[in-house]
């Protein structure tokens, strides 16, 4: 699968991207109109908030608004597979 990254009339972001452990992700973000916190809409209807590098630890991401978190959700992607690759070649 190859990574696509998009934006929906409403704003959310859609991810999907094979690890590399050949999985596929596929996870939805969202954040108030305005700019805020950035939260992921879990598949059981439920949400998290997601911090650097797309992790579930550390500071919880805050996106400027909408239009702006696409471009957010690409930079913390490219950060969680930098991290990614480098606890691989360990």
């Amino acid at each position: 699968m190859k990574t696509r990254i998009t934006s929906d009339d409403h704003g959310r972001v859609r991810l999907q991207y094979e690890d590399c452990l050949g999985q596929d992700h596929d996870k939805t973000f969202s954040c108030p109109h305005d700019g805020g916190y950035v939260i992921e809409l879990l598949d059981n209807g439920g949400t998290t908030q997601p911090c650097d590098g797309l992790s579930h630890t550390g500071n919880t991401l805050i996106a400027k608004n909408r239009e702006t978190l696409i471009d957010l959700i690409r930079r913390e992607y490219r950060q969680m597979r930098r991290i990614e690759a480098r606890e691989m070649s360990l």
